[in-house]
C-alpha cells in the first residue's frame, strides 16, 4: 500500500493543471478563432478546458447534434 500526504497531493494536482493551462493557453496563442479575445477572456477558456482523448476515426460530432461544446484539436 502506498500512501501519500495531502500537501504532496494537492502539489502534484496543481502542477498538472498549471501545466495543462500552459499548454492550452500557448495553442489557443495560435488558433485565428481567438485573436480578437483579449488576454482574460483567453485565460478564463484556457482555465474552463477540458481535455478529451479520441481514438483514430472515432465521431466526435456530427452535423446537427446540439452545440454544447466547442472543440479544437491540438
Amino acid at each position: 500500500m502506498w500512501l501519500i500526504d495531502r500537501q504532496t497531493f494537492r502539489e502534484a494536482v496543481e502542477e498538472v493543471i498549471i501545466k495543462d493551462y500552459n499548454e492550452n493557453r500557448k495553442c489557443m496563442e495560435t488558433i485565428r478563432f481567438f485573436a480578437n479575445l483579449s488576454n482574460e477572456q483567453k485565460d478564463i477558456i484556457a482555465s474552463a478546458l477540458i481535455t478529451q482523448n479520441f481514438y483514430k476515426n472515432q465521431t466526435i460530432i456530427q452535423e446537427g447534434d446540439p452545440g454544447s461544446s466547442l472543440y479544437y484539436i491540438k
